[in-house]
């Protein structure tokens, strides 16, 4: 049986892949109708991450929707790798006229603080077109670890930064 924490999660994924769904649903033939010329031929969307994930999975969805507004074909296509650095670059190399969509997370913003040198700016090199979905994130610490709170873990990283990176072993 699941830890509970695990059966929260799972529950909280599929509630919000359904949200993510319905939304993209309602919001499909709106941003189609207000571009009715738009699809002369088929639409791609990158996706940084490995198949059945959640980006993948709110890509699907988003695609098919799509596909049946448009009367277009949609294809996902999964580039993973480097936090989604490699489909990125593909996107930002492609032509900018709309038909090559960049399915991303919150890695994208994120990129430029883990890596000294990239290729793309998040905030230059791409237009963002709707948020989807989010997923909620914990932060975690081993017991031993003397802090409850993340104001007492940012503290205790700041006084001893090397007591966090060896923790002892169960």
């Amino acid at each position: 049986m699941k830890p509970r924490c695990q059966r929260l999660l799972d529950r909280a994924s599929l509630r919000l892949a359904a949200a993510v769904a319905i939304a993209t649903l309602a919001l499909v033939p709106a941003l189609v109708n207000a571009h009715a010329d738009f699809a002369s031929k088929p639409v791609r969307i990158l996706v940084g991450f490995v198949p059945g994930g959640f980006t993948d999975t709110a890509a699907r969805i988003i695609g098919q929707s799509l596909a049946a507004a448009l009367g277009q074909q949609v294809i996902d296509e999964n580039r993973p790798g480097a936090n989604g650095l490699i489909a990125a670059g593909l996107a930002a190399k492609s032509q900018p006229d709309g038909y090559t969509l960049l399915m991303s997370s919150a890695g994208l913003t994120t990129n430029p603080l883990l890596y000294d040198k990239l290729q793309r700016d998040p905030v230059k090199d791409f237009s963002a077109i709707a948020p989807i979905g989010g997923i909620p994130n914990l932060l975690v610490v081993h017991p031993a670890i003397p802090a409850r709170t993340t104001r007492e873990l940012l503290a205790l990283a700041r006084a001893r930064p090397a007591s966090l990176t060896q923790y002892p072993r169960d």
